[in-house]
């Protein structure tokens, strides 16, 4: 079955698969409409198609993040932030279609990044499979 987990939905996939969080990253919180950075998108296979480059601009409204000294069990670290400090996405290696992103791309003010993204989830669930 596919699995994509947002934000919180993120960082629990990787917690039920006895990953760990940074419990706060300095300097960041929940600003009013989110703080706008890059990405860069490092592994994977899902992103990198529907990208199509290793770098993407994205909004955050997180304090916490899913720790990449300590992901949960089959899932590959696949997109960092500030300059490889921040795990923004991962991927399983296990199974066609389980993404976690700690950005919403349903708050991006750009609708094209968040067709992207449930586009593809949406796909993969009508087929059962990593149908991007």
């Amino acid at each position: 079955m596919p699995v994509l987990g947002i934000c919180g939905g993120h960082q629990l996939i990787s917690i039920a698969l006895g990953g760990k969080l940074i419990q706060h990253l300095p300097g960041a919180g929940r600003h009013k409409g989110g703080v706008k950075h890059p990405v860069a998108i490092t592994g994977g296979k899902i992103l990198r198609r529907l990208f199509l480059g290793k770098k993407i601009t994205v909004k955050s409204y997180h304090h916490q993040a899913v720790d990449p000294n300590c992901i949960g069990a089959g899932l590959k670290p696949v997109a960092f932030a500030d300059n490889g400090r921040i795990l923004e996405a991962f991927e399983s290696v296990k199974h066609p279609f389980v993404v976690g992103l700690q950005w919403h791309p349903e708050r991006m003010p750009w609708r094209s990044h968040g067709a992207k993204i449930f586009g593809a989830f949406v796909r993969a669930a009508q087929k059962g499979d990593d149908a991007i």
